[in-house]
């Protein structure tokens, strides 16, 4: 199955063709082929389904050019009259259209938990694999196990437990969710089951108030011991930061978190009504009025009027997913775990808290109600080059090799504390994208990437120089530091640098007074990365950032998703040759998938 985050993929689902010759049905479809590999289709801007494409006849002697402007001009008669595939009229609509890819995931899961009809023509087209035949359980875990597939892998699965949670309807998922699903969904998560008992973190893990409630809700419903616990630990930590998922200690970090639960729950029990829920009945809005409100940001959307559920939805299923997210793993067996494991209590006695809500509304905690999934005009629609320059300085093995940095949110500070310093205005829809993260906490040691001396940007010879909150070594021009630390021995990381670069060492003060703050910052670590942005963009796009940045155009962004459109003429040949304009794709530090698109003016 093709990855719903595929930047641009075109799928025929059945192709109808008939002759009283085989020959000509075989000619036609070749035609038929050519013609879909020649003709310009809508870009990948929304996942767009056409119901049918009558192409009338077709003879022998027609080339395949001819066939795709007849492709060409249906599909644009077409997208005049496209409806969006949550209105009403969609299910007669010849042409709908979602906001992203994986949209549909997240719909289709939140219908399954309301027992609302799916009997629209396009639900089976936008997420293939599930069919009308799945019980409402097997559907909720198809479309988990099918996010888990694509290449935003965990960070896909936070905007369904979102939806799913504005909704109410959270419990709907989670209770469906059988013991042998724990290991898979960790496995799949790339995230190691079981743990190992020696391994340890390095900075304590806390979730927010709301969301530490959720877990030791379903902790003292699964057990601590099982996978499940464990894995949605994991999920709700990297949802308060997707920065996250790059670490390598996640799977550890939900035992901890698993443990805080407990003793939550210990705290709290005796202050929680039981609730009695049942996983073999759909989850109704009696239940749901124990959860708290939960409110999405532009309101819940109209949903059709539910139908009557089936049997096959009342009946809990005992078998593995349709189509395993890893190869089967035998069920967990609580009669041969120790006696600390075997703490799950009956679905009959699990208290639901009435909480805040438990997960961000939405990927940037500024983002303005209404605008999700609309264009928004920008006059600084090159920002977003800006994301390719950060991979090729190499900023996801900085990140992995500085846990600090990721808890710290320095990629999102480094990116605000840029926009602010091109003079970008805070009304503009690019801080929309963007977190607005705590104040920055300036790491005590680091060391940059030892990939950048392959790019010539550091130059030499590098100096020494001992300051009030340790040491650091700067390059000869005073503007990019290299590394920092306070022991009074360089750490192994700084003499894997030294050994990189080969240069000599002057010790003494580069400079008797702290470096000049051009950038308004005071920080060595975020001064350096802006440096080494402007120097990379100097080197390889033979512009400075600002040229770079200031580019009209407009932004489309989803929960997943963002789309920059730029006019045509702004193509250069400098951005092409650096390959700035190139798709970055799943970008897991900044938690979406981004593409590039030129277009005329309209």
């Amino acid at each position: 199955m093709p990855s719903p985050c595929a930047a641009s993929y075109h799928h025929v689902h059945r192709v109808h063709l008939w002759s009283t010759h085989a020959p000509l049905v075989q000619r036609g479809a070749i035609l038929i082929e050519d013609a879909l590999h020649t003709a310009s289709l809508p870009t990948a801007e929304r996942l767009v389904l056409v119901r049918q494409l009558q192409l009338g006849i077709i003879r022998s002697d027609r080339s395949s050019a001819s066939l795709a402007l007849t492709i060409e001009q249906q599909m644009a008669q077409l997208a005049g009259t496209a409806v969006y595939a949550l209105d009403a009229a969609a299910v007669d609509a010849a042409m709908v259209y979602f906001n992203d890819a994986l949209e549909p995931y997240y719909q289709l899961a939140l219908r399954l938990a309301l027992g609302f009809g799916l009997e629209a023509w396009f639900w089976p087209l936008a997420v293939r694999g599930w069919h009308r035949g799945m019980d409402r359980a097997s559907g909720l875990r198809y479309v988990l196990q099918s996010l888990l597939q694509t290449e935003s892998g965990s960070l896909a699965v936070v905007p369904l437990l979102q939806v799913l949670q504005e909704h109410h309807q959270l419990t709907a998922l989670l209770q469906v969710l059988l013991p042998s699903d724990g290991a898979v969904l960790m496995q799949a998560s790339g995230w190691p089951w079981p743990l190992s008992s020696l391994s340890q973190v390095a900075s304590p893990s806390q979730l927010n108030p709301a969301n530490q409630m959720l877990l030791s809700t379903w902790v003292q419903h699964w057990g601590s011991c099982d996978a499940r616990s464990h894995w949605l630990a994991a999920i709700l930590w990297v949802a308060e930061n997707p920065g996250r998922v790059l670490a390598s200690d996640v799977g550890e970090r939900s035992r901890i978190l698993v443990h805080q639960g407990i003793a939550t729950l210990d705290m709290t029990s005796a202050l929680l009504p039981p609730i009695e829920t049942n996983p073999d009945e759909p989850f109704t809005s009696a239940t749901a009025q124990a959860v708290a409100p939960f409110l999405s940001e532009d309101g819940a959307a109209p949903m059709p009027t539910p139908y009557p559920a089936d049997e096959s939805a009342q009946t809990q299923p005992t078998v593995a997913l349709p189509h395993p997210i890893a190869p089967a793993l035998q069920p967990l067996d609580a009669g041969r775990l120790p006696s600390a494991c075997n703490n799950a209590v009956p679905p009959e006695q699990v208290a639901l808290a009435s909480v805040a809500p438990v997960l961000p509304p939405a990927q940037s905690s500024t983002c303005i109600a209404g605008t999700v999934g609309t264009d928004l005009p920008t006059h600084y629609g090159g920002f977003f080059f800006l994301l390719p320059l950060l991979n090729r300085l190499a900023i996801v093995s900085f990140l992995q090799s500085h846990p600090g940095a990721i808890e710290a949110n320095f990629a999102q500070h480094l990116l605000r504390i840029t926009a602010n310093r091109l003079g970008i205005p805070q009304t503009d829809p690019i801080y929309q994208t963007l977190f607005s993260p705590d104040a920055w906490e300036p790491l005590p040691q680091w060391t940059i990437p030892a990939h950048w001396l392959n790019h010539q940007l550091i130059s030499s010879p590098w100096k020494l120089r001992q300051t009030l909150i340790g040491s650091q070594l700067w390059d000869s021009s005073g503007q990019i530091c290299l590394a920092q630390w306070q022991q009074a021995k360089a750490p192994t990381m700084v003499h894997r640098l030294l050994s990189r670069g080969r240069e000599h060492i002057v010790k003494k003060p580069l400079i008797t007074r702290a470096p000049a703050q051009w950038n308004g910052s005071s920080d060595p670590l975020l001064q350096t990365w802006q440096m080494a942005l402007q120097r990379l963009c100097c080197r390889y796009g033979r512009m400075g950032l600002r040229r770079l940045v200031y580019r009209p155009g407009r932004l489309k962004f989803t929960r997943t998703h963002l789309d920059v459109t730029l006019p045509l003429e702004q193509a250069e040949v400098g951005i092409r040759r650096a390959g700035l304009d190139l798709n970055p794709g799943w970008v897991p530090w900044f938690g979406r998938v981004v593409q590039f698109h030129y277009q005329e003016r309209r």
